[in-house]
């Protein structure tokens, strides 16, 4: 299987509304295969990437125009 790249955009988020154990699991058993890249549209808390610390996620700090 190939690997994956999500783009996440989002505004702040303060708060985790559910167990991250999961989703950590998955990307952790992924091994490189799934990146998750974060977009804040605002400035703000963001509990979720603070979870993915030390994974394959990173945070963007603008969006790139294709072409």
């Amino acid at each position: 299987m190939g690997a994956s790249t999500i783009w996440w955009i989002h505004g702040p988020q303060p708060t985790l509304l559910e167990d991250m154990a999961p989703m950590l699991q998955r990307m952790e058993r992924s091994r490189g295969d799934i990146q998750l890249i974060s977009y804040a549209m605002a400035n703000g808390p963001n509990r979720i990437m603070e979870a993915f610390d030390g994974l394959h996620a990173s945070v963007a700090s603008e969006i790139c125009e294709a072409g």
